[in-house]
């Protein structure tokens, strides 16, 4: 069980390396999901494009932060 869980450890480790870039990433993306999903008008589409970004620029921000206190 312990090379298992050093496998994953190591993949997570690799890919994201923070829980709070996952944890911002995943609540960004539901966000945009619902966002492009709720909104009728074609127009507002974009929308979700300039929320991604910004989502990940506050997230990639915020644990930046923390790593320089």
């Amino acid at each position: 069980m312990q090379p298992i869980i050093k496998f994953f450890n190591g993949v997570f480790y690799f890919f994201v390396g923070d829980w709070i870039i996952l944890i911002g990433i995943g609540i960004t993306a539901i966000l945009v999901a619902v966002v492009e999903n709720l909104i009728l008008q074609e127009n507002l589409k974009s929308l979700g494009g300039y929320l991604f970004i910004l989502g990940v620029i506050i997230t990639l921000g915020i644990t930046l932060r923390r790593e320089t206190r």
